[in-house]
């Protein structure tokens, strides 16, 4: 658990235009609060309780005239002869479509409901007619489209060829970002200026998000910040009060090789010098812990040792995982906050490099000063300590935990089922190691053997 401080995002909608729209569209009733309000229709699957379902004929519009404010939004509307510009993101029910001239205001986003989206096949080059409701979520235009009937494929053509601007006029902020929202663009000769977050993003010159909306997993980027793209390619897009690139396939991105990666240490970490999400490489580290009785967890501990010096690390796919109490090991992995407990995340053993042999000497310290709320607790989150002459005040519980002294939970983390201490009321214990971790809303000692607990 660190003191770095939170950020958090707030949603605001842009204001529509609509005067120019009023004297010379009409949509035969099906712009008004009668026949097409069908959200209170709307199950979780996508479909409606039949309030959608009337025949009244739609306007017909551009959408160069959605985008410069033209159409009031809730008006459904039907664009005809646009190409889809996107793969299709079914997590998210969306597509990006744009007039075949392309420039600025010619592109939008389809929000498909699920009977749409799992029944119509579209792909980068389809022409399509398209009838919806045009609104806007939070800040983003687009057309809910709800039946299936009403997105059909006419044709192919060549998608639009990207326009090509400066990153910093299409970026949050930017002067010509509200004009190309929803539009292929491109962007060229951008340095990575930020790693990738928790949320999969990443920032280049001039302030631009590159998000993993389309390209994630395996195939999403990771680029160091330096690292130069000579060219990133995608619909702009807009959400959390911020614009962002989608690249829709990894040769969206061309180049992005080289840069420096985020090598920290422990410390950075612990003491808030590193914002959570951020990739890290923490070199030649201390393993204090055997993984934990789950494989997926140990610690680390940076060889200068006290406080600040220990972390946590957790590995997604631990097959293959081999590290053992003494190894050195340098990780590449992103730190995370898991219910306040500080942890460098790993997704699998590839992740590690295993450098040399060390050892840690554990940090005598009193057991109320690192307990739940103790005024060292922070300090040696993740540390290897030892507290000594300690007293057995509750037994164990069906946790495998038990208490010393009134005050310190001492925990079964790296046991497996019924192998580990269970002390009587009462005994004393010489000395008790192990690592310091955080769960449950408190500190808790985690001795890595039996041999960590020396019984007076």
């Amino acid at each position: 658990m660190t003191n770095a401080n939170r950020w958090s995002n707030t949603f605001f909608a842009l204001p529509l235009v609509v005067g120019l729209f009023a004297c010379n569209l009409t949509d035969n009733g099906r712009n008004d609060t009668g026949a097409d309000d069908d959200s209170a229709g709307e199950s979780a699957s996508g479909e409606t309780d039949g309030a959608g379902d009337d025949t009244g004929e739609s306007a017909n519009v551009t959408i160069f005239d959605i985008q410069q404010g033209m159409v009031p939004e809730g008006t459904v509307v039907t664009i005809r002869d646009v190409v889809v510009t996107s793969p299709v993101n079914f997590e998210k029910n969306g597509v990006f479509v744009q007039e075949q001239q392309g420039g600025e205001f010619s592109g939008i986003y389809l929000y498909m409901w699920n009977e749409v989206v799992d029944r119509v096949a579209l792909s980068p080059g389809d022409v399509v007619k398209v009838t919806g409701e045009y609104t806007v979520f939070y800040g983003m235009s687009q057309l809910t489209v709800r039946r299936q009937g009403d997105v059909e494929v006419v044709g192919s053509a060549e998608t639009p060829a990207p326009a090509v601007v400066p990153a910093a006029d299409v970026a949050t902020g930017g002067n010509r970002a509200r004009n190309y929202q929803g539009v292929l663009v491109q962007v060229e000769n951008v340095a990575v200026t930020q790693p990738v977050n928790q949320h999969g993003e990443f920032v280049v010159d001039g302030g631009l998000l590159v998000d993993d909306f389309f390209v994630t997993g395996d195939d999403a980027p990771d680029p160091n910040v330096g690292a130069v793209f000579d060219s990133i390619t995608g619909p702009l897009y807009f959400s959390f009060d911020k614009y962002r690139i989608l690249p829709r396939t990894r040769d969206d991105l061309v180049g992005g090789e080289g840069g420096v990666s985020s090598t920290i240490t422990i410390y950075d970490i612990q003491e808030g010098r590193v914002r959570e999400g951020d990739r890290v490489v923490v070199e030649d580290v201390v393993v204090t812990t055997p993984p934990s009785f789950n494989g997926k967890m140990f610690f680390v501990q940076d060889p200068k040792g006290g406080a600040w010096s220990g972390i946590a690390v957790f590995v997604q796919n631990e097959e293959g995982l081999d590290v053992s109490v003494g190894d050195v090991v340098t990780l590449d992995g992103r730190y995370q906050e898991y219910y306040d407990q500080s942890q460098i995340v790993l997704s699998n053993p590839g992740n590690l490099e295993k450098t040399g042999t060390g050892t840690i000497t554990p940090e005598t310290v009193s057991p109320a000063d690192v307990a739940t709320g103790g005024r060292l607790q922070e300090n040696y989150e993740g540390v290897l300590v030892m507290v000594e002459g300690v007293d057995v005040t509750r037994t164990i519980n069906q946790w495998g935990e038990f208490e010393v002294d009134d005050v310190l939970i001492v925990d079964d983390l790296f046991f497996t089922e019924g192998s580990g201490p269970d002390p009587a009321l009462g005994i004393r214990f010489q000395s008790i190691t192990g690592v310091m971790g955080y769960s449950f809303q408190n500190a808790k000692l985690a001795p890595r053997g039996l041999d960590d607990l020396v019984a007076r």
